[in-house]
């Protein structure tokens, strides 16, 4: 039996162990999914008699330390209950706070970028924009307590429901980011200080900043490798800089951003990010392998 078939079989015996646990009333489905990226994960759906919502499980981990004898399926199966206990919480409290009309809906729609040809099925069923070899995708943001936000990602029956056009949705969208998650960027050096005093550890602080690499991002530092799309704050780096620059994906929430005077080719930028991307970033927030390039002259950018 590969792995593949043991991490199925070990799905069910949690599955049978969960049913069992809830008299019948929940019930369980080994089920395959499609993230961002196309990519396929596999683990167990659980839903209720009387509810509206099946939350997916994704038990990899718990599977590995089962393997190595370090819980027992009781464990897991236990554990389970009071996790899906609590997601169904969350996910009813989400529900509920979703408001099908316009006029409360509109304040919490954002954009995104993802990968075109990796997101290619996705991008067949949902309301989207090309850019380069990205995709523009748009995303509601459910505030579910003062720090957990859920998202909903829009769909063409949203928008039918909402009755708007993709026109309205696109700049709402572009108002809310602009308003609510502006862009930022900081030079890496200023970063890797905040990061250490966050973490207790000491670092020099840094009085000036070199002007070798650059993170941009927007506030809140997620989804931000969106700001790529504002025209104007590409135009502002690059007199900021008073050169063109290169734009390289780090994830779906950053991108960095490089002088175009510093001494490196295409060709090592672009197999650095490949490398990035295969070995450091998970496979559903890479952004793409290709590096970007912004003219400061032209105001455009483009695929190097």
């Amino acid at each position: 039996m590969n792995k593949d078939m043991e991490y199925i079989q070990f799905l069910k015996e949690i599955q049978e162990r969960v049913e069992t646990h809830f008299n019948g009333k929940v019930k369980g489905e080994v089920c395959t999914s499609t993230k961002n990226n196309g990519v396929a994960v596999t683990g167990l759906m659980l839903k209720g008699e009387e509810e509206r919502v099946a939350p997916n499980f994704y038990l990899d981990n718990q599977f590995v330390e089962w393997m190595r004898g370090l819980c027992t399926l009781e464990n897991i199966a236990e554990k389970l209950c009071n996790a899906y206990q609590e997601e169904i919480e969350k996910n009813s409290q989400l529900v509920s706070k979703i408001q099908f009309s316009w006029e409360e809906f509109r304040r919490n729609v954002f954009l995104r970028l993802v990968n075109k040809e990796k997101n290619k099925e996705l991008l067949d069923t949902i309301p989207h924009r090309t850019f380069l070899d990205l995709a523009i995708v748009y995303y509601y943001v459910v505030p579910i307590s003062d720090d957990v936000m859920g998202t909903l990602v829009i769909t063409g029956e949203h928008m039918d429901l909402l009755q708007i056009s993709e026109e309205e949705l696109h700049q709402t969208a572009i108002s809310n980011c602009e308003r609510f998650q502006p862009v930022r960027v900081r030079c890496m050096e200023d970063l890797l200080y905040d990061l250490g005093r966050r973490v207790g550890v000491e670092v020099h602080e840094v009085k000036e900043c070199h002007p070798f690499l650059f993170v941009m991002t927007n506030r809140k530092g997620s989804f931000g490798a969106s700001a790529l799309i504002f025209e104007d704050e590409l135009e502002y780096f690059s007199h900021r800089i008073n050169n063109s620059f290169y734009v390289l994906p780090s994830s779906v929430h950053e991108v960095i951003l490089v002088p175009a005077n510093q001494e490196f080719s295409v060709d090592y930028f672009r197999s650095m990010v490949r490398e990035i991307n295969e070995t450091q970033v998970d496979a559903t927030e890479v952004l793409s392998d290709n590096i970007y390039f912004y003219d400061k002259e032209t105001k455009v950018l483009s695929i190097c």
